[in-house]
């Protein structure tokens, strides 16, 4: 896909316009982090999108996918981001889907690359990865979507949330009293998850009154760390999981 075809042809769109309108309608409506918003495929792709010599889109769709993947960014993130690059580019439907799915081919290889090169398990922290707690949280939607119980039914997020604190040996130590707190109430196989560096989760069963009586002890194992100056605050809930699985990265987002 070398051109593009464009509603108004008469009009021709430099590249260093679209990176402009792009990024600011992107940070405008959705995106988080500004710094963490410039990656090297982003030029070739404005560069394509505008018909400059360079990578044709397709193929610069695709490594903006891997970029994308390789930041921790989700899927549907850079999909919505890069559709604001089409429509800035006022490319019609049929080269808007190019490139989305060029997105998420790239997307989608760097992440399954990944999850066969990553451990599972964070040996320090003793935590599963955030993307360990994802596939395990896909995979009950997936069973769920056969038996028609809602996985938020089933199944509850217990989160608690550390005081951030900027030296990376102290946040760690964090994490392990936190580890070590929830692993003393959560011994049978729930899935313990780093979500956030400064975030815990647990996918746990959610049976009352068992779930309530868990989440008490919880709070008392790290309130004995706080006292024991072993711990400097924290807060913890029980989080209702989405309906749907695609309703989660919104959710994640939300305790960073």
């Amino acid at each position: 896909m070398s051109r593009h075809r464009r509603r108004h042809a008469g009009q021709v769109l430099r590249a260093g316009q679209l990176l402009t309108q792009w990024r600011q309608e992107s940070l405008a409506t959705f995106w988080s982090e500004p710094a963490a918003w410039w990656t090297p495929a982003i030029e070739a792709v404005a560069d394509a999108l505008t018909g400059r010599t360079g990578p044709d889109s397709a193929a610069a769709s695709n490594a903006l996918g891997g970029q994308r993947a390789a930041a921790g960014v989700f899927l549907d993130e850079a999909r919505t981001d890069l559709l604001i690059a089409a429509r800035v580019a006022r490319l019609e439907r049929a080269d808007r889907a190019t490139i989305i799915d060029a997105l998420t081919l790239g997307w989608t290889n760097r992440t399954l690359d990944t999850v066969f090169t990553v451990d599972c398990v964070d040996p320090l922290t003793e935590l599963a990865t955030p993307g360990y707690l994802v596939t395990r949280l896909d995979e009950l939607y997936a069973e769920a979507s056969w038996t028609g119980e809602p996985v938020a039914q089933g199944y509850a997020l217990v989160v608690v949330r550390l005081a951030p604190v900027s030296e990376r040996l102290e946040a760690e130590t964090q994490m392990i009293l936190a580890q070590t707190a929830l692993r003393a109430v959560f011994p049978a196989g729930q899935t313990l998850a780093r979500v956030t560096p400064h975030c815990v989760g647990v996918l746990a069963r959610r049976r009352e009154p068992m779930l309530s009586r868990s989440l008490r002890d919880a709070a008392a194992e790290l309130e004995l760390a706080v006292q024991e100056h072993r711990l400097r605050s924290y807060r913890i809930w029980l989080e209702t999981l989405p309906p749907e699985f695609s309703q989660l990265p919104a959710l994640l987002r939300q305790l960073q």
